[in-house]
């Protein structure tokens, strides 16, 4: 049941790591894509599509004039770091803000140049849609547990503190990990809330955390060296006290 509902209540709509150059000589760079209609059903929450989420790293880009980003026309207002090393950056629209990205049909998202001297880069780009009430307790069933304690299920869209864009504040459960041509291949434990996905985060999850701890410990290097969880043991001879008597 947590399976299919997590299924149901997102999903890929585009994936890909072009590395492409944006020049004032080259094409802007174009990703359609496509919403369909929400499965809905049982095994979802109801509500349909709520969030459009498109995330993308750049490189060789410090000013939002340096490169432009529009949705089917709309501009995107986003703000790079300053400095021209690969960046991470996401844009969430919501429906009750603009219903037109999350409408059903075809859509392009365009970066285009804005400076002839930037330089930029595109590493990667991924679109995502989420349903209403996704992460939360009522949408992941009730097995699913949060390592990020607060009170309540988040309003759709808004993040927990500390868990940066991940509107699921940190909740551990079963989510899809997508191919490039929208098929799921198979499941992690968090949304966006751990550093090994989102690099804009500052801590792993509870589950990666553990591997990592139990593949240190049990790996052959490590049985080698004697690495161990304690750290200090000190030996010391016992008094006889028989002696004394």
């Amino acid at each position: 049941q947590l399976v299919r509902r997590s299924s149901t209540s997102s999903a890929l709509l585009y994936l890909s790591h072009p590395w492409h150059r944006l020049t004032a000589t080259n094409k802007p760079f174009s990703a359609r894509f496509s919403i369909g209609s929400f499965p809905g059903g049982a095994d979802g929450p109801p509500g349909g599509w709520v969030q459009l989420r498109i995330s993308w790293s750049m490189s060789g880009v410090s000013s939002p004039s340096d490169v432009s980003l529009t949705l089917d026309g709309q501009a995107i207002r986003w703000q790079p770091e300053p400095h021209v090393d690969r960046q991470f950056h996401q844009h969430t629209f919501y429906r009750q803000d603009d219903s037109r990205a999350l409408s059903q049909g075809q859509h392009e998202l365009l970066f285009r140049v804005g400076r002839p001297d930037a330089g930029a880069t595109l590493c990667h780009l991924m679109i995502h849609i989420f349903a209403s009430g996704f992460g939360s307790h009522r949408a992941m069933g009730r097995s699913a547990d949060r390592f990020h304690t607060r009170r309540g299920d988040p309003p759709a869209g808004a993040p927990a503190s500390g868990t940066g864009d991940d509107a699921t504040g940190g909740l551990i459960g079963t989510f899809p990990v997508s191919s490039a041509a929208g098929h799921v291949i198979g499941y992690r434990p968090t949304q966006d809330s751990c550093l090994m996905r989102e690099m804009r985060h500052t801590r792993l999850c509870p589950v990666c955390h553990e591997a990592i701890w139990r593949n240190l410990l049990t790996s052959t290097g490590a049985r080698r060296a004697r690495v161990s969880l304690i750290h200090w043991v000190q030996i010391s001879q016992a008094q006889d006290f028989t002696a004394a008597m």
